[in-house]
């Protein structure tokens, strides 16, 4: 089954974060509960991209989310650029589950 597309196009999905132990190396890891983080993945109109940048969003606890304003402008530069563009919503802001950090 061929899944057709127009572009630009936004994915939104989840994806789970492991819970981890304390590493060594330089790979991000996560040392709270598994959590459930909302995305989105908006590709270029054009080719194929062969870079991509991860967009985080301002303070959750004020208002900050993967849809606010200065990200999706910052998104919308970068996929005339370009570039493929993942912007996530924090844990505890918008569809992601858990605790938001807070401020101590």
């Amino acid at each position: 089954m061929s899944t057709s597309r127009t572009y630009p196009y936004t994915e939104e999905a989840y994806a789970t974060l492991p819970r981890s132990s304390p590493s060594t190396d330089s790979s991000p890891t996560s040392s709270q509960p598994s959590s459930l983080l909302s995305y989105a993945l908006t590709h270029p109109t054009s080719d194929p991209p062969t870079r991509l940048a991860l967009l985080a969003h301002p303070w959750g606890r004020l208002g900050g989310s993967k849809d606010d304003h200065v990200v999706v402008g910052v998104m919308n530069a970068l996929v005339k650029e370009g570039y493929a563009v993942c912007r996530y919503d924090a844990r505890g802001v918008g569809g992601s589950v858990g605790v938001s950090a807070t401020w101590t």
